[in-house]
């Protein structure tokens, strides 16, 4: 074999041997890291979509503003609503989710609370106003005032309605407060939103189901 022949076939050997095992242990370093880096992120990925849908879960369909001054009440859920707010005066805000069955228009469902409440309960119908969502959702504001004992009362009733639900927002107290809280009031109607999406499919739906 010529020196030349000779140092071809020994590098031929160190490429089959020492160096070869090199490149492997170096390969196999470096691909269980990537894959144990894959799988942290392929983990922490359906972690994070688990932790998401889990809080949606127990969220709600809404998204309700506490106005200033008042403080969110805890498990209303037994008292026939979905979300309620007082007001150390005697002021009260909340929501009520009820099913949108069957399917009616806002008008159609402003309308039927409308005469249920003269009717029924005896409150005067003051005013309407039209509402309007964060999300863009169109809304009515009913008005309707109720003595009790020698005060009179207020009673603000707003309507959202999508295709799969009917969003009650009601506020009601002393004619006077509700007049001196106006601006809290009016801010929890504007800042109210209703989910879309997975976050709604997901979300709690409320007892009136």
């Amino acid at each position: 074999m010529t020196k030349l022949g000779k140092i071809s076939a020994a590098n031929s050997a160190w490429g089959r041997g020492p160096k070869r095992h090199i490149k492997l242990i170096l390969f196999g370093i470096g691909f269980d890291r990537l894959r144990e880096a894959m799988k942290h992120a392929i983990n922490s990925r359906w972690c994070l979509v688990l932790v998401c849908l889990l809080a949606s879960a127990c969220a709600r369909p809404f998204v309700a503003k506490t106005p200033t001054g008042f403080v969110e009440l805890e498990r209303q859920n037994t008292a026939g609503y979905d979300y309620r707010a007082t007001h150390p005066d005697g002021l009260v805000t909340s929501v009520r989710v009820v099913a949108n069955e069957p399917r009616g228009s806002l008008s159609f469902w402003s309308r039927a609370i409308e005469n249920q409440m003269r009717e029924t309960h005896g409150y005067s119908l003051l005013g309407r106003r039209t509402a309007t969502s964060v999300d863009g959702t169109l809304g009515e504001q009913l008005q309707f005032g109720h003595d009790e004992g020698q005060k009179p009362h207020l009673y603000l009733l707003t309507l959202f309605a999508d295709q799969d639900d009917i969003f009650i927002l009601e506020q009601g107290g002393d004619k006077n407060l509700v007049e001196q809280h106006r601006s809290e009031l009016n801010a929890a109607i504007s800042g109210f939103s209703i989910r879309s999406g997975l976050a709604r499919f997901f979300s709690y739906r409320g007892h009136s189901y």
